[in-house]
């Protein structure tokens, strides 16, 4: 793969991301700060709208999949991003309770290591994208 071909995409995904991001950030707050649930329940739900719409922006425009079993890649991506889910969630506990930053700051730096993660194993294994 080109090196422009590899930085477009890496960009196409953190527009997808940055999208994610405010939907995630937006049904937490909603969740936490409207209807009152636990913090990290707030941050599941959040969490699990993005990746559903994340998905499919990725496929649709990012990586410009053409693969008809979309079911498949769903799961496989849904694995990806539930281990990225766990790193993200250790991190937002590791940032708000240990390290003392706003419960929000945490998860804004927890997305950003995360989306790394996501990239990579995305690239290769859910959009299996070759070199």
């Amino acid at each position: 793969m080109k090196i422009s071909t590899f930085i477009f995409r890496v960009l196409k995904f953190g527009i997808c991301g940055s999208i994610g991001m405010l939907i995630d950030f937006s049904f937490t707050i909603l969740f936490k700060e409207y209807f009152q649930l636990n913090p990290y329940l707030s941050n599941l739900l959040g969490v699990s709208i993005a990746m559903v719409i994340v998905f499919n922006l990725n496929k649709r425009w990012t990586y410009a999949d053409s693969n008809s079993n979309v079911r498949k890649q769903f799961q496989q991506f849904f694995i990806v991003s539930s281990f990225g889910f766990i790193w993200n969630s250790a991190l937002v506990y590791l940032f708000h309770q240990n390290l003392g930053f706003s419960f929000y700051l945490g998860k804004f730096f927890a997305i950003v290591l995360v989306a790394i993660w996501n990239f990579s194993l995305n690239s290769i294994f859910t959009f299996k994208v070759t070199k």
